[in-house]
């Protein structure tokens, strides 16, 4: 998988799961299911999408959680290709 597959994975995943705004997951719950993806790869990518507004981070529980920043949905269908 290259870079731009593992951001719509990870986009497609949170959105499928109705993971928007106040609701969130844990960024470990974000990595299952990807096979073949190393972690260092999909952190890649989970960074580039938090350092462009489409995933935000929260830290609950002691451990970071994310969710997709509702004001971005835009961005979010373009990724998707809707």
């Amino acid at each position: 998988m290259d870079e731009k597959e593992i951001q719509q994975a990870i986009v497609e995943k949170l959105y499928r799961l109705k993971y928007i705004g106040g609701r969130h997951t844990e960024l470990a719950n974000v990595r299952k299911g990807m096979k073949g993806v190393s972690d260092k790869e999909i952190e890649h990518a989970m960074k580039y999408l938090v350092n462009q507004g489409i995933i935000q981070i929260a830290i609950k529980t002691k451990e970071p959680h994310a969710s997709i920043n509702p004001r971005k949905m835009k961005e979010v269908h373009r990724i998707l290709g809707e």
